[in-house]
């Protein structure tokens, strides 16, 4: 575009200066006053004249005119093969170019896919148009058995390179995130987990599925103003009805933590502070519900645009349009489901994976024999004296046992014990010595002391136990 330096379109009488538009032509730049130009537009279809002038593409009807299409270079050249090769050269590269980089686009650039056989119409806001055969060089990962062409797929919201057909999409992202949801439950302890869809046919017969819109545009239905009525499928509803409820029981195993791999899990921050809370210990029940229009990538308005170019394209190839394909736009309800989660306490989980990591563990013949003689010094005396202790340790060289895993079987057998445990253990001792065994009077006035010191009678029978 050439420009006199003073700023604004110089289109004003008496300035002697003109704005003009240039463009290519086989290598050649030509100019044109933007006065003679009425508007540029995307070209599309053209239709033949017969015994036009060579240079005459044909005629197209954009709006309510017709308008004439010339081949410039034809025009004014008499050969038009050299343009037509270097459009095509440059459409390959920008077509290369595109598909090559189209995983690294922003998502909502890239959301719907359409593979077609060949090219017809390039000017879709909403949907990416790629020729099927070039699909292999984008890293897509289709469905066995896809992509076919002029199949519609959506890009699943947290894995790029995923493409889910479009009339599953929304069944496929509720199993997958309902999927994470109870592995991660699982990982956490649970015990028993029942998912149940609220507003199935069976638990919620009455209800239709009728949606009142007001406003000036609603989906299916466009008008200037005023108010209209919108029925929703329940189709998705009874699919997921069929697909995921269940009730199972289960019994953890280990100390609860997240699993490695999460793809929803980064992106829902309830289920981040749901974590935190279980890990504190304090959590033994929690209810989720997942509704599927919080999942949906496609609003009301974008399915209807999409749905637009989508027929328009379908058209051009296929030539029909019948209801199967119209019932795949058709608005879902909103599915509710509910997912109802008993854990195992901490402790609970805590001490039984000691006692596994202790019962995985065999013991060799010879620290089976430093086990015994521990157990000898402690029932003898109720603790290990000086003199036993200098004993042990000769008895320990001897079996070839290390300091170090002595000391683990001694904490096996004898785990660290607290200072009210210690002072329970110490009286429970005294009275066994004086009377060889404990008078119902002894053991009211140790059931005083052990809840003064607030061991549990559980615990006080293990520590009693373990002499």
């Amino acid at each position: 575009m050439v420009k006199n330096e003073k700023e604004g379109i110089l289109l004003e009488s008496g300035t002697n200066e003109i704005e003009v538009m240039k463009f290519t032509v086989m290598g050649e730049f030509y100019g044109i006053n933007v006065a003679k130009v009425q508007e540029i537009i995307m070209s599309e279809k053209v239709k033949p004249m017969p015994h036009a002038n060579p240079a005459v593409e044909g005629i197209f009807k954009p709006r309510d005119e017709l308008i004439t299409v010339i081949n410039l270079a034809k025009y004014l050249t008499g050969n038009d093969t050299l343009i037509k090769e270097d459009a095509k050269k440059d459409f390959d590269f920008c077509e290369n170019e595109y598909v090559t980089h189209y995983l690294e686009q922003p998502y909502n650039k890239r959301k719907t896919l359409l593979a077609v056989n060949e090219y017809s119409d390039l000017c879709q806001e909403r949907l990416s148009v790629i020729n099927i055969n070039t699909l292999p060089n984008t890293n897509i990962e289709f469905p066995i058995g896809h992509p076919v062409a002029y199949q519609l797929y959506i890009g699943h919201p947290y894995i790029a390179q995923k493409y889910i057909p479009f009339e599953s999409y929304e069944l496929e992202l509720i199993e997958d995130k309902i999927r994470e949801f109870c592995q991660i439950m699982q990982s956490l302890g649970a015990m028993e987990i029942t998912i149940e869809c609220l507003n199935s046919s069976t638990n919620d017969a009455e209800k239709h599925s009728d949606r009142n819109l007001s406003g000036d545009v609603s989906y299916r239905v466009v008008s200037g103003s005023g108010y209209s009525q919108e029925q929703g499928s329940r189709h998705l509803i009874d699919e997921i009805s069929q697909s995921v409820n269940l009730h199972q029981k289960f019994v953890p195993k280990g100390v609860p933590k997240l699993p490695e791999i999460l793809v929803w899990y980064p992106n829902e921050p309830s289920w981040q502070r749901l974590y935190e809370q279980r890990m504190k210990g304090t959590l033994l029940q929690h209810e989720e519900r997942i509704e599927t229009r919080k999942n949906r990538v496609l609003e009301s308005d974008e399915l209807y645009s999409i749905e637009g170019e989508f027929k328009s394209l379908f058209i051009e190839a296929k030539g029909h349009w019948d209801k199967k394909n119209e019932e795949k736009f058709a608005f879902q309800e909103n599915a509710i489901l509910s997912i109802q989660v008993c854990f195992a306490s901490l402790k609970e989980l805590q001490d039984t994976n000691i006692t596994q990591q202790s019962n995985n563990h065999v013991l060799t013949d010879n620290e089976n024999e430093y086990v015994e003689e521990l157990k000898i010094c402690m029932k003898e005396s109720g603790g290990i004296s000086p003199g036993e202790r200098r004993l042990l340790e000769k008895i320990r060289i001897k079996l070839g046992i290390s300091e170090i895993r002595a000391k683990e079987l001694e904490e096996e057998i004898f785990p660290q014990l607290t200072e009210a445990e210690l002072e329970y253990l110490e009286e429970y001792k005294a009275c066994l010595k004086e009377d060889e065994g404990i008078s119902p009077k002894e053991r009211r006035l140790l059931d005083k002391l052990r809840a003064s010191l607030s061991i549990t009678e559980e615990r006080g029978k293990e520590l009693e136990q373990s002499l």
